[in-house]
């Protein structure tokens, strides 16, 4: 196997980025489920705050039993602070009678509750107003969203509705909760980068750190099969260095013996192209 080969094989890396993105998409949806619920419980206690106003405001129409309409807008209803975000609405059966301002009011003359809330949610909260207890909901009128606080009561035998309508975003764009929402957002994303960088950081190391511990064990290896291939050389060149004693030995027994014959001798020693010490003996 190549060496590159061999060092690909640790995917740690990828395994671990693959799971941190997994835990931070995981985190991030769980975290973005926290952050509405807590905004619901802001509006909540924003919604039970207007409950409150509503009520105060009930109790100042029936401090007097002998107001007629027009008194009641203009005694009570026109002295409130009323802006786009942030209005009130009274009917009379299923006449509007007051919607913000007086230019607003003019505007919606004639026009029955049903009409101004129209949409599905808007005409669920008007139609299930409970006499003399203010409750609350979300509603959505021409494409914005209200804290919608109203109440059914009976003035002069005859049925009215008071709600008070305030936008959704202008409660959660107060200061104060943009701030802490801030701050809030700023540290999870500072968590979320801690979470994703350093188990990826770390499986940077231990991948550089089995690259480094893999490239030397295969040196290693390289090396023990190195050294027995020497082994074997040697081996074969001792047993190749035995025959050529073993050879000449008996080679210079022959020339000693005839030497002491007493015989003359001509001779020659030479090596062959074989390595092979070899005599050449003659009379």
């Amino acid at each position: 196997m190549k060496l590159k080969d061999r060092l690909g094989k640790h995917p740690v890396l990828i395994i671990t980025t693959i799971c941190v993105i997994c835990v931070a998409v995981i985190a991030g949806f769980t975290a973005h489920i926290e952050l509405q619920r807590y905004e619901d419980g802001i509006l909540d206690v924003c919604a039970t705050q207007q409950d409150a106003y509503v009520q105060l405001v009930l109790d100042q129409i029936n401090l007097k039993d002998n107001r007629n309409d027009e008194q009641i807008i203009k005694e009570i209803l026109e002295t409130m602070d009323a802006s786009s975000n942030h209005y009130w609405t009274f009917s009379k059966d299923q006449s509007m009678l007051f919607v913000k301002d007086i230019t607003e009011t003019n505007k919606y003359k004639g026009v029955t509750a049903s009409t101004y809330y129209m949409s599905d949610s808007a005409k669920e909260f008007i139609d299930g107003l409970i006499q003399n207890k203010v409750v609350h909901k979300t509603i959505n009128i021409n494409d914005n969203d209200y804290i919608a606080s109203g109440v059914l009561f009976e003035y002069k035998n005859e049925p009215y509705r008071l709600c008070l309508l305030t936008q959704r975003g202008a409660l959660l764009d107060n200061n104060s909760y943009l701030g802490v929402k801030t701050q809030m957002t700023t540290l999870f994303v500072v968590l979320l980068l801690i979470i994703v960088l350093v188990p990826m950081l770390m499986a940077y190391y231990i991948r550089h750190m089995l690259f480094k511990w893999t490239y030397r064990r295969i040196q290693s290896i390289r090396s023990t099969d190195d050294f027995q291939r020497l082994t074997r050389s040697l081996w074969k060149a001792t047993f190749t260095i035995q025959e050529i004693i073993c050879g000449s030995r008996r080679l210079l027994f022959r020339f000693l013996k005839r030497l002491l014959r007493g015989r003359y001798i001509r001779s020659h020693l030479y090596i062959s192209n074989a390595g092979i010490l070899k005599a050449g003996l003659s009379l």
